[in-house]
């Protein structure tokens, strides 16, 4: 089990609720809202503001604790979003217009 799946196991919301305030920042001189594709979302804090502001969000991690906080959490907010194991993520294709990589 690797250290972030037990501190998402272990703890409630570890990074909080609110997104990044660079992201917040950066975010919204986008004019043209695209894909997004959230590398490492974590407990899904940033994924999910974004889906909030018209961004259609895919987010990975190897946490699968981390990623059922963020389905739970998109389910509660009635947003969509697909967040997936970073093992099971089609990296297919198609374009993505804005990569967050959460370090």
């Amino acid at each position: 089990m690797s250290a972030f799946e037990q501190l998402y196991k272990d703890h409630g919301c570890v990074w909080g609720k609110e997104p990044d305030e660079w992201l917040k920042m950066f975010a919204k001189n986008i004019k043209q809202k695209g894909k997004v594709l959230e590398i490492g979302v974590g407990e899904g804090r940033d994924a999910i503001w974004m889906a909030e502001q018209g961004f259609e969000v895919e987010g990975i991690d190897n946490a699968e604790a981390g990623i059922e906080k963020v389905q739970k959490m998109a389910r509660e907010r009635k947003i969509g979003l697909s967040c997936v194991s970073a093992q099971d993520f089609n990296y297919g294709k198609e374009k993505t217009r804005l990569f967050v990589l959460d370090l």
